[in-house]
């Protein structure tokens, strides 16, 4: 388990798969990416989140010290897709 810190996150060297499936922390929540859910740490709450909200946030952590372009995100979150500004 990841926990977000400034520090170069520990999978920069690691097949870029990885991280998007790795459960992470992000303050006192863990993304648990394989049930598309966020569970608090110190109590019962969960929130169900959409897939793509979950591969969104999964893969902002993994590149969270480079800069994306929104080609970028759109080639990753909606791959073979034609996607429009709405």
């Amino acid at each position: 388990m990841s926990t977000l810190s400034a520090q170069q996150p520990e999978w920069e060297s690691m097949d870029r798969e990885v991280p998007l499936q790795t459960p992470i922390c992000i303050g006192e929540w863990l993304v648990q990416p394989q049930l598309n859910r966020l569970q608090h740490r110190h109590s019962d709450l969960c929130r169900q989140l959409e897939p793509r909200l979950v591969h969104l946030l999964c893969y902002l952590a993994a590149n969270a010290y480079q800069v994306l372009t929104r080609d970028e995100l759109i080639e990753e979150l909606w791959p073979q897709v034609i996607v429009n500004e709405n």
